[in-house]
């Protein structure tokens, strides 16, 4: 049986360019927007020296 991955949901609200720029950029990557978002937050707590 599969485990769920990802377990705590969280709602954020965007102005609409923000939402834009994010859709745009996970349309690029081929990839959700929430994937894209947690990838963000993971470079961001993680710090530029340790990257994916």
């Amino acid at each position: 049986m599969r485990q769920a991955q990802y377990k705590r949901p969280l709602s954020v609200a965007f102005r609409q360019d923000m939402f834009s720029k994010i859709k745009q950029k996970s349309d690029e990557e081929k990839i959700s927007m929430a994937e894209w978002i947690r990838q963000v937050i993971h470079q961001f707590l993680t710090g530029p020296e340790e990257e994916q």
